[in-house]
């Protein structure tokens, strides 16, 4: 499966709230089944191609097409992993 990894631009704050003013493609990656069934695996997927820091908290949100990929204490946006 493909997958389309991009990274945002945010405004905002946590009080007023973020918003996503563009994004940024970063690449596109050839999953296996592995990193497909596992959060886990999708997270450090996630984190190793969008830069994300290793002790940063995310988590996942979306559908069998888009993964929205937040900080997970602030709910600030990181990205996204659109699957093909």
């Amino acid at each position: 499966m493909k997958a389309t990894v991009w990274t945002y631009d945010v405004w905002g704050n946590k009080r007023d709230g973020f918003e996503v003013n563009n994004r940024y493609k970063q690449g596109t990656y050839t999953l296996t089944s592995r990193t497909m069934n596992s959060d886990k695996a999708l997270i450090r997927f996630a984190k190793r191609t969008m830069g994300i820091k290793p002790r940063v908290r995310v988590e996942l949100d979306g559908d069998d097409r888009t993964v929205y990929v937040n900080h997970k204490s602030s709910g600030y946006p990181l990205g996204e992993i659109e699957l093909e």
